[in-house]
């Protein structure tokens, strides 16, 4: 992982993944040891529930608050482009 420590690396997840099986048994649980091991080396995770936006599915670019998202996304990438 020390070799992404300086790698800009998003996440952007919404809340309803808990409801399916599949995201639950197979998926979440190794994206949450990358994501912990990738903190560990100074990544950023973006928890949109954590930060007030609730209710977004995996596409999150068709969901109703894709332009809070988008603000959220372009705030990121505006704090580490060149």
């Amino acid at each position: 992982m020390t070799a992404l420590k300086h790698t800009p690396i998003l996440y952007v997840w919404g809340d309803r993944l808990d409801t399916s099986v599949y995201w639950n048994q197979q998926v979440l649980p190794a994206v949450r040891r990358f994501r912990d091991a990738h903190r560990a080396a100074g990544g950023v995770w973006i928890d949109l529930p954590a930060t007030g936006l609730r209710g977004n599915s995996h596409m999150l670019m068709m969901d109703r608050n894709s332009d809070q998202i988008a603000q959220i996304v372009d705030r990121w990438i505006g704090q580490r482009a060149p």
